[in-house]
């Protein structure tokens, strides 16, 4: 039942997509496809996970259907701010302030100064183990500092991560000004943090933005820079530790460990704090109060869970 479910919401999606915007590939049915083949690896591939109930595919059910319904009502509106030259408009015309971009830049370099300390440390007694580096960042990040996180973690990578969104659509139009301290950034966060996701933003908004500017005649791809994040990116996975995991075992640990996760959390609903202690909206609208939260916390030593 659960795969004839997905497979005739994926084909609707592509039907409707098809009808509406005469394409068949669009943000919609990617998330369906994205969606649909994580709930069948997780459904129905034999791996040492928790299989989840029924139930949890019922919530990705009615998210897809959600998603697709939005995207399509908004894509059929022929509002201007949607238009393709509009975005490319908006996207390609407006001037970036470089020396803004520069003094946020060395802002984050100094938030992130502490933790690449440590990292770095961390690294030569371990013989440049980046896993090590993720453990020992992770233990801080548990360790119960939310004001030194916020302000060591949360703040440099957005800036690093929007940083790297600019650097990505100015290389597109073969401006290369800030390519090099974003690359800088990204790499030093790397290191800091043992993490990839820096690496595979940057190869995300590179190609995001030739899809989306792709009309535009002055845009253009070069494999190569992708070709070389690749490596980066290989190199840093391995750098990491290579478990006995398979390939296709690996797959669908990252593709619907996700799923198998959710059903831990409901099992144990205590322990994820989802019991009888209601947040009201807390967790859903947190990145407008965690900010004030965390000054209050610092100012007045409130003991406010965040």
């Amino acid at each position: 039942m659960i795969f004839f479910t997905y497979i005739i919401i994926a084909v609707i999606s592509v039907v409707f997509t098809k009808v509406l915007t005469n394409n068949y590939f669009k943000p919609n049915t990617i998330f369906t496809f994205i969606w649909s083949i994580s709930g069948l690896i997780s459904k129905y591939y034999n791996s040492e996970l928790l299989q989840p109930r029924n139930e949890i595919y019922a919530y990705t059910f009615v998210m897809i259907i959600t998603f697709n319904i939005v995207y399509l009502l908004l894509v059929r509106k022929k509002d201007k701010y949607l238009s393709s030259e509009n975005l490319n408009s908006v996207l390609l015309n407006k001037k970036i302030n470089y020396n803004k971009i520069y003094v946020v830049l060395a802002i984050a370099f100094i938030l992130i100064s502490p933790n690449m300390l440590n990292s770095i440390i961390t690294l030569m007694n371990s013989g440049f183990s980046l896993s090590e580096v993720r453990k020992s960042y992770l233990a801080l990040t548990y360790s119960g500092d939310f004001v030194y996180v916020f302000l060591t973690n949360n703040i440099p990578v957005a800036i690093i991560t929007a940083v790297s969104l600019l650097a990505a659509l100015d290389l597109l139009q073969g401006k290369k000004k800030i390519l090099l301290p974003a690359i800088l950034m990204v790499l030093l966060g790397t290191i800091t943090f043992g993490g990839r996701y820096l690496i595979l933003n940057f190869i995300i908004f590179y190609v995001a933005g030739f899809i989306v500017l792709k009309r535009n005649r002055n845009i253009k791809i070069k494999k190569k820079y992708i070709l070389f994040t690749l490596v980066v990116l290989g190199y840093i996975t391995f750098s990491r530790g290579v478990s006995e995991t398979s390939f296709f075992d690996m797959f669908a640990l990252y593709y619907s460990g996700s799923f198998s996760y959710l059903e831990l959390m409901l099992r144990d609903s205590y322990s994820f704090g989802l019991g009888d202690n209601l947040q009201f909206g807390y967790l859903t609208l947190g990145f407008l109060f965690e900010p004030l939260v965390m000054i209050l916390k610092f100012l007045f030593r409130f003991n406010i869970d965040v």
